[in-house]
């Protein structure tokens, strides 16, 4: 999975599909190549089916990594409120959303 870079500079991480246990391994490997470019990163979840608890919590980890790092991480949320729902359902509220 690969980032691209924005017309500003940053980098956009596109999720599309299905989000479960199987596949936060490969999350975490983005979410690391992308922190190493040291460029602010927005996740776009505009494709994004299913988001399971362990994405979330990968999702909630990168955020808090990137802020200690003072790298902007930006959620673009799907139409249907993907990150919304499950933040909730996860405990986690909203914060940090775009649509």
């Amino acid at each position: 999975m690969k980032t691209s870079i924005t017309d500003a500079g940053s980098q956009c991480l596109p999720l599309a599909g299905e989000w479960t246990l199987e596949r936060a391994a490969e999350l975490k490997a983005a979410f690391l190549e992308a922190l190493a470019a040291g460029t602010p990163l927005t996740l776009d979840l505009h494709e994004t089916g299913e988001l399971d608890f362990a994405c979330i919590q990968m999702i909630a980890a990168a955020r808090r990594t990137f802020a200690l790092h003072a790298i902007d991480f930006q959620i673009r949320d799907s139409a249907e409120g993907i990150w919304k729902s499950a933040a909730e359902r996860a405990g986690l509220g909203e914060a940090g959303v775009h649509r």
